[in-house]
């Protein structure tokens, strides 16, 4: 379903450092991306505001989600479409001019920085356009893999009302499996969601120690921010005992199949936590190779992309809105007619 990118070749001691976070929507990338501009990473300017379904804040740089979601756009995808993307789809004409806007984003707000990163749970399907530019640049690239329980994942997804439960089971899936699997030959720590709301000091001296980097501002310095930043009560979603299979039972008819995988995958992330070579890669691409043989199965799910929606919805609004002004008229005829009797 993918194809492995090269590791990224070495770079003069003077490169940037650049710090990119992955996880799947609602695991926890917020509270890391948080976490690592308090340390001091420049995350740059004109970030997201912060939602009601995200008060702490997204910490998402507002013009590479825009230029991510066009990306998308461009491939017939989007940000929940559990699809896989085109064969090479890096090297498509269409794609040239948002790698050039990629290219002055880099630029314009983190050239000058020797340490910078930035978080958006898209880029789990769009590393390889980063990879190539990181390449192209002299970039040293570091990523942070997030994760957190499938089932606390799929039951926030399904409050919002984004996906069903089995289609938020599959996207968290096929986002852990891509971050997996495109930033393999890099440097990269996991970092369960659970152990960084139960202690950060750790978790950033964890990071710090895997990734070669040392933070511009200490923990104890920051403590007090953090505290007030990574508050454990924002995690509204708790896997009940047993997990996923205890959650998946207790309060959906879960697609077996996908139940199979993506616990076995969570269970081979999360077990990497303290020795990221330890990944199970030939379990994770065993995983892989099962989910395509039965792909099938699942592409009728296909959430409709935006370019074909967006007109369809357009012409919806254009004819109502051209039927209320006809009844409008009407009735304006019928109140003039009877005023003037």
């Amino acid at each position: 379903m993918c194809k492995f990118v090269p590791s990224e070749p070495d770079v003069s001691p003077s490169a940037s450092t650049a710090i990119c976070v992955l996880g799947m929507h609602r695991s926890g990338t917020s509270a890391m991306a948080g976490l690592l501009r308090l340390l001091g990473v420049n995350l740059g300017r004109n970030l997201m505001t912060p939602a009601p379904d995200n008060p702490a804040g997204f910490w998402e740089h507002s013009r590479i989600v825009s230029i991510h979601a066009t990306i998308l756009q461009r491939l017939g995808s989007q940000y929940d479409d559990i699809n896989p993307l085109p064969k090479a789809w890096t090297q498509r004409g269409e794609i040239a001019p948002l790698r050039d806007y990629l290219r002055n984003v880099i630029q314009t707000d983190f050239r000058s920085s020797p340490l910078w990163g930035f978080k958006d749970p898209r880029l789990c399907r769009l590393i390889p356009i980063w990879r190539e530019l990181f390449q192209e640049m002299g970039i040293r690239a570091r990523y942070v893999l997030v994760v957190r329980e499938p089932h606390e994942i799929a039951e926030s997804i399904t409050c919002r009302g984004n996906q069903s439960y089995n289609q938020a089971l599959l996207s968290t899936l096929i986002h852990k499996l891509q971050a997996e699997f495109h930033t393999r030959g890099s440097l990269r720590v996991v970092v369960p969601y659970a152990d960084l709301l139960a202690d950060w000091r750790r978790q950033a001296e964890r990071i710090g120690t895997a990734l070669g980097v040392q933070w511009p501002n200490a923990p104890e310095q920051i403590a007090p921010k953090v505290s007030e930043f990574i508050d454990p009560k924002l995690r509204h979603h708790v896997s009940p005992s047993g997990g996923l299979t205890a959650g998946a039972g207790r309060y959906r008819a879960a697609d077996p199949r996908i139940v199979n995988w993506v616990l076995r995958a969570h269970e081979v992330l999360a077990s990497a936590a303290d020795d990221p070579a330890a990944i199970d890669k030939e379990a994770l691409d065993a995983i892989s190779a099962e989910m395509e043989a039965q792909w099938r199965c699942f592409s009728g799910w296909r959430v409709r992309p935006l370019e074909t929606e967006h007109p369809n919805k357009l012409r919806d609004w254009a004819l109502r809105l051209q039927q209320n002004t006809q009844r409008l008229l009407q009735e304006n005829r019928e109140l003039r007619a009877r005023l003037a009797q």
